[in-house]
């Protein structure tokens, strides 16, 4: 069986293609509020919570920054946060900050967290949220 060099060529590219979209990807750790507790306290991380305006308006966790992932700027924003550094993503039980997180998987954060109790987990262990 004889292999043309250009679908050598051809397969040499689509091997390397994959390892490189494979190695650019994030790590993601899924945490609870005492993992997030624990993060705040010790990390300099980027909390961003993906819910809606009224959502956000009604109380937020400290220190978080909304960008709603139903808008549609909402990957242009994530972008111009520090890829540098961890981002924690959060929304109000966990369906919509997973949706996020596979969204910006490839935006090579260092590692993204999610926080999958949402504000329902951190409400239930009676943490302050804030108000606009």
């Amino acid at each position: 069986m004889r292999i043309s060099i250009s679908t050598v060529l051809f397969l040499l590219f689509a091997v390397t293609s994959t390892f490189v979209a494979c190695s650019q990807s994030s790590e993601v750790k899924n945490i609870d509020s005492s993992g997030l507790q624990q993060l705040m306290k010790e990390n300099q991380i980027q909390l961003i919570d993906v819910r809606t305006d009224r959502e956000f308006n009604g109380g937020y966790i400290k220190g978080a920054q909304q960008i709603n992932i139903s808008s549609s700027d909402f990957m242009e924003r994530m972008k111009k946060l520090d890829n540098s550094k961890p981002v924690v993503l959060y929304c109000a039980v966990g369906g919509r900050s997973t949706a996020a997180v596979r969204m910006i998987k490839q935006l090579n954060f260092p590692v993204i967290y999610n926080f999958v109790g949402g504000i329902r987990e951190w409400n239930s262990k009676g943490l302050p949220l804030q108000k606009p």
